[in-house]
């Protein structure tokens, strides 16, 4: 119905890589609230430290255009990881791109790719930095409760 790639094995690559932001996802919002006094203050930190990372992950703006003095918030940003696996996941392999108009910007899947500046070379490390962007944060917010207990 959405005309995604339908193969099996790229389903359930797709499913993987939703769970594993998912978890990246999770352990941030662990170290917000770790940092976070009560939950008002966990909401009002939330957003201004979760729109930057949104912004500069290469789905609003293409990667090649992100200015230099920005350029480490992309690499913070389970988003930009996600954002690169699924494209590479889902255009990889297209070489026909059904198209109704009298001139089509792409044709292949390749094209798709090449216009965003996805590098499928990427595909292995998008997966270990979401995995250590995991773990990272995870023991990021597990300091910080550490640290604040002896606080009290």
């Amino acid at each position: 119905m959405s005309n995604l790639n339908n193969d099996v094995g790229r389903f359930f690559i797709c499913v993987s890589i939703v769970i594993l932001v998912a978890n990246a996802a999770v352990s941030f919002g662990s170290i917000i609230s770790a940092i976070a006094p009560n939950p008002t203050a966990a909401s009002a930190l939330s957003a201004p430290l979760l729109v930057p990372l949104m912004i500069f992950s290469g789905f609003f703006l293409n990667n090649a255009t992100i200015p230099g003095y920005f350029i480490w918030l992309r690499y913070l940003s389970w988003f930009n990881y996600a954002n690169e696996l699924l494209l590479i996941n889902q255009w990889d392999g297209v070489e026909n791109i059904a198209c109704n108009a009298s001139r089509c910007a792409f044709t292949k899947g390749q094209d798709v790719l090449d216009y965003l500046k996805m590098e499928k070379s990427n595909y292995g490390i998008d997966f270990g930095a979401i995995c250590a962007l995991l773990v990272g944060f995870r023991l990021i917010s597990f300091f910080i409760l550490f640290f604040r207990s002896f606080k009290k």
